[in-house]
C-alpha cells in the first residue's frame, strides 16, 4: 500500500466519513469521527478498510477516494487469493476445492443513493432542483465550505456526480435534462 501517502490516505477517509456522514460513539452521544493527527499508514488503511463496508450503492467519491478505494479492493483480493491457494492445495484422494468465493447478491430494495444528511444527499437535491452549471456549483462550493469539507469542488465533480446519479437511476433527474448549459 506504499502506492499512496500518508496525506492521501488521510483525505480518502476524511472523505467517506463526510459522504457517508460515519459517527462514533463517545459519551454516549454520536459525534462525527475526527481522523487523529499523527494517524499512520496502517491505522489509515485499516480504518478505510472498515468504513468501506458501510458504502452504499450510489456514494459518490472523488477520483483519488475512488482510487484509494479500488487499490485497497485489489490488495484485498490478492490478500485472499494468497490465502485461498494456500488452504486449497489438492490433497491426495479428495477432490480440489473452489478457491473463489460467489459475491453474496445484494437483496431487492437494498442500496439507496444516498444517506440522509451526507455530503452526496446533498448535492443529489440541488442536482435535482436544476439551474445553470455556475449556480450549482456556487452552492455545492459554499455547502462544502460550511462543512469544512477537504476536497475541492469543481465543475466537473459537480457534472459527473450528476451524470453517474442519471445513469445509475434515468428516473433520477425526473423531467430535467442534462445540458451543457446545467440542467434543465
Amino acid at each position: 500500500m506504499a502506492k499512496f501517502s500518508v496525506k492521501e490516505l488521510k483525505t480518502a477517509y476524511e472523505e467517506l466519513i463526510d459522504v457517508m456522514n460515519l459517527t462514533e460513539k463517545k459519551n454516549g452521544k454520536k459525534v462525527p469521527i475526527i481522523v487523529p493527527k499523527d494517524a499512520d499508514q496502517e491505522y489509515l488503511v485499516d480504518k478505510i478498510k472498515e468504513a468501506k463496508k458501510w458504502v452504499e450503492k450510489g456514494d459518490e467519491f472523488s477520483e483519488t477516494t475512488q482510487t484509494v478505494l479500488d487499490e485497497i479492493d485489489e490488495l484485498e483480493e490478492d490478500e485472499t487469493s494468497e490465502e485461498g491457494k494456500a488452504l486449497a492445495r489438492p490433497v491426495k484422494g479428495k477432490a480440489p476445492v473452489p478457491t473463489t468465493k460467489k459475491p453474496t447478491p445484494t437483496p431487492a430494495g437494498k442500496g439507496k443513493f444516498k444517506r440522509e444528511g451526507s455530503f452526496a444527499a446533498f448535492m443529489d437535491e440541488v442536482v435535482k432542483e436544476g439551474g445553470t452549471w455556475d449556480e450549482l456549483l456556487k452552492r455545492i462550493k459554499k455547502e462544502a465550505e460550511k462543512r469544512n469539507y477537504k476536497i475541492s469542488i469543481t465543475l466537473s465533480y459537480v457534472k459527473s456526480h450528476a451524470v453517474n446519479r442519471k445513469k445509475k437511476d434515468p428516473k433520477f433527474l425526473g423531467k430535467l435534462k442534462i445540458t451543457e448549459e446545467g440542467i434543465e
